[in-house]
């Protein structure tokens, strides 16, 4: 105890020392003289480094793994501010910085410690998240970047999910019909996409298994939603919600629509119960994640932690991206690789636009997933660009389309209405992905979505609908027949 007692005081006297020693560098470095309060990250007084020689206590920055032991500590909860950058594209007192293996917690501790930064989380990738002066960000950023000790930094990103308009309805019980006898699916034609897809025809073999699970990362699910419920008996696991840093992944759409609890409802809505819709599959397990806030935006270090959570806490099948970021960045990047590598399907919707020739943002435009333009009824393009070069950059081109005009769905506190976008034909294509699933093996997915397609436009892959609009009899046919 004594002598441990003795390395806690050394470390503090030596750390206090390099501290204090910091400004007499002069000029040399403009990033490591930042001692003012106004770079202080932990939203406490910070006092100058020169006011740190006539202090007798100094508590040097706590480990990455002590901070993480502290759930309810300042750092790991209260000190993320959410502000976005006025260039509007990444939190402007945030960074996600990645350190190479090798590197002891004691060298990344004192690494960081010169910037003053704190760190708010560990991410599943090892990387982490940190708090940074908004004024310091860049060289800091800078900085990190030359330091053989780190592997990458970056910016927090900020995506969007990707919908279009929404529309009202309401649901009601008591559907006599046919199988499934969900209300709006046999009473009416409103449920265009499941018949443009030919689901009725692949119901007759293969509805899907609870075994099952597909991730929905998103702006929660409305699992309170008569039509979904949480599992056993409902539809839904609960996973984390990675903004609240709580295991409550309750959809808190601003407007209540539920752009999470749409996306859910597509894939797996509560089927053949005489009420509300039928969704594409019957019985898989929907793991929902929260990520985005009320107003749908989200942050590229919350949806990569999310895609590790996805895989290691919940062992899913599939992994549904109704969202996208402008640029390329290791953090995602990195994140979708280990979902691939792992035999998981990942599917994301292109960004929502009304021309094609823009680029498809991440992830879609990497290799390896499905990326999802939407169609109109009738099968006319609808929306999604399609563009797969981006600066010297050329990326993974579209791979298919799906109905994502005027998609009726769920929406929350029990609601049925319309819901446009990619992101409603990227539900169609991963509720397909995990009815294959229940009758095909992992690496067989992939093949039976993309060419057991209707060709539609030019014969073969064109770039307006990719290989195809998605077919859910022809895609069994190609994979589990």
């Amino acid at each position: 105890m004594k002598h441990s007692k003795f390395k806690r005081i050394k470390k503090a006297v030596v750390t206090l020392f390099l501290t204090t020693n910091l400004t007499l560098v002069g000029t040399g470095s403009a990033v490591l003289n930042t001692a003012s309060d106004s770079a202080n990250l932990d939203d406490q007084a910070t006092p100058s480094a020169s006011n740190y020689r006539n202090s007798t206590v100094f508590s040097p920055l706590p480990s990455p793994q002590e901070q993480l032991n502290q759930p309810n500590t300042e750092v790991n909860k209260a000190t993320r501010t959410y502000k976005i950058d006025p260039t509007g594209g990444f939190i402007e007192d945030e960074l996600i910085v990645k350190f190479k293996n090798d590197v002891s917690s004691t060298i990344k501790e004192f690494t960081l410690s010169t910037y003053k930064a704190g760190i708010l989380r560990e991410n599943r990738s090892k990387s982490l998240l940190i708090k940074v002066s908004p004024s310091e960000r860049g060289l800091v950023m800078a900085s990190l970047a030359k330091d053989p000790n780190v592997e990458y930094v970056q910016v927090n990103q900020v995506g969007k999910v990707q919908e279009g308009s929404v529309s009202g309805g309401s649901g009601s019980n008591g559907c006599p019909g046919p199988n499934p006898d969900d209300w709006w699916f046999c009473h009416t034609y409103l449920q265009w996409g499941l018949h443009t897809i030919q689901a009725p025809a692949a119901w007759l073999f293969y509805k899907g298994s609870s075994s099952v699970k597909v991730a929905v990362i998103d702006s929660g699910v409305d699992y309170r939603h008569r039509d979904l419920g949480v599992s056993p008996t409902g539809r839904v696991i609960k996973g984390p919600d990675i903004l609240d840093n709580d295991n409550d992944p309750i959809d808190e759409d601003y407007y209540n629509i539920g752009h999470g609890t749409g996306v859910a409802g597509i894939m797996a809505a509560k089927t053949n119960n005489g009420q509300d819709i039928a969704a594409v599959d019957w019985y898989s397990q929907v793991v929902a994640i929260r990520v985005a806030n009320i107003f749908g935006i989200t942050w590229e270090g919350d949806v990569a932690d999310a895609i590790f959570s996805a895989l290691d806490d919940y062992n899913v099948d599939v992994i549904n991206l109704s969202l996208s970021f402008p640029n390329n960045n290791p953090e995602l990047q990195n994140a979708i690789a280990v979902a691939l590598n792992r035999k998981v399907t990942v599917v994301a919707a292109v960004k929502s636009s009304s021309v094609r020739n823009c680029f498809m943002e991440f992830p879609a435009a990497y290799y390896g997933v499905i990326s999802v333009a939407a169609t109109s009824n009738g099968d006319g393009w609808w929306s999604g660009c399609t563009g797969n070069n981006k600066g010297n950059t050329t990326w993974q081109r579209l791979q298919v389309t799906a109905p994502g005009k005027e998609i009726l769905t769920l929406r929350m506190n029990n609601g049925v209405g319309y819901s446009s976008g990619t992101s409603m034909a990227t539900a169609f294509v991963s509720g397909v992905a995990t009815v294959l699933r229940s009758c095909t093996n992992p690496s067989r997915i992939l093949i039976g979505i993309i060419y057991g397609t209707d060709d539609l436009g030019s014969q073969g892959w064109d770039s307006t609908y990719g290989y195809g609009r998605l077919n859910m009899y022809k895609a069994l046919d190609m994979v589990c027949f």
